[in-house]
């Protein structure tokens, strides 16, 4: 099983009018993860959406969506580049904990 984490960094003042992001989250990043199995894609969307849904910074924001079945998206909005490396840095870790669990899950 191959997953692949694809993401980028811009500084850019664009605006998702569909995710009501503030004048002052300047700073943003897409996170995107491909999958070979659409159960991972689904597993990890679910394990991250509760947390997503709670704004746990007023200096950023995080959406997620599932692109196609075999892939994920996330996107990040920050006020100032030190809360979007820790809102990344911070999923990412999930993300790693999302898929460890289901691999062990697969052995069981």
């Amino acid at each position: 099983m191959v997953t692949k984490i694809l993401g980028g960094f811009h500084i850019t003042k664009r605006k998702e009018e569909t995710l009501n992001i503030p004048e002052s989250m300047e700073f943003t990043s897409e996170l995107i993860i491909k999958s070979e199995n659409p159960d991972e894609i689904k597993a990890v969307y679910n394990a991250l959406k509760p947390e997503i849904t709670v704004m746990i910074s007023p200096r950023g924001k995080t959406d997620i969506k599932i692109q196609d079945e075999k892939t994920l998206i996330m996107y990040f909005f920050a006020a100032d580049f030190i809360s979007l490396r820790a809102m990344i840095s911070s999923y990412l870790r999930w993300i790693e904990t999302a898929f460890s669990s289901i691999r062990i899950s697969e052995k069981s």
